[in-house]
């Protein structure tokens, strides 16, 4: 493959979960696509049996090691040292460098920012304000829900132009018997006479 000429109209580096969207959506539009991927091919059967077969199943990358042409962060049970971060609040973060990328190891959550997010530096005198608003990137949210089948609740402080592509997602019987457990036992008002 070194030695072969390539090309296309796009190419993407990555072929996580947002490289394939997009790459699938410019393929359907009629345009070439190449997509470079640092790792190797995916095998759910070879990720079952690794986790399967783990001494720390409660490392979520215990199936995913990290390759010498690959390397992605790992911190357990000995940080490989990959990602250097300075600052106060380090975040171990942890992502999958493969086919498919982190898409296989993630928490299935697909929170959208909230419409404050895109203006802090104008709302809170912090950071800068983004280039566009959430109404801009709203309907691209939908988008990549509908294709990813994302369900939720609509109280999320996030405005939405349709409902969930799957629906509200259940309560779970324990958060609902908190609820109803906690239902007029506190209130804003009286935490506001008590101040």
């Amino acid at each position: 493959m070194a030695d072969s000429k390539l090309s296309a109209d796009y190419v993407i580096v990555g072929s996580g979960i947002v490289g394939a969207m997009l790459g699938a959506k410019l393929a359907r539009s009629g345009a070439s696509v190449l997509m470079l991927e640092a790792g190797g091919a995916s095998d759910r059967g070879v990720f079952v049996a690794r986790f399967r077969n783990a001494s720390r199943r409660g490392d979520w990358m215990t199936p995913y090691p990290s390759i010498p042409t690959a390397p992605h962060p790992i911190y357990r049970p000995d940080d490989n040292g990959y990602l250097v971060q300075a600052g106060p609040y380090p975040y171990p973060a942890e992502y999958v460098r493969q086919v498919g990328g982190t898409s296989w190891h993630w928490a299935a959550h697909a929170w959208r920012n909230l419409p404050n997010d895109f203006r802090i530096r104008s709302l809170y005198g912090v950071g800068v304000d983004w280039p566009f608003d959430y109404d801009d990137l709203e309907p691209y949210y939908q988008e990549a829900e509908e294709i990813m089948g994302v369900g939720g609740s609509t109280e999320t402080g996030s405005p939405r132009s349709k409902p969930f592509p799957m629906g509200t997602v259940a309560e779970p019987y324990a958060m609902a018997r908190v609820r109803e457990r906690l239902t007029g036992t506190y209130s804003i008002s009286n935490s506001i006479a008590h101040q």
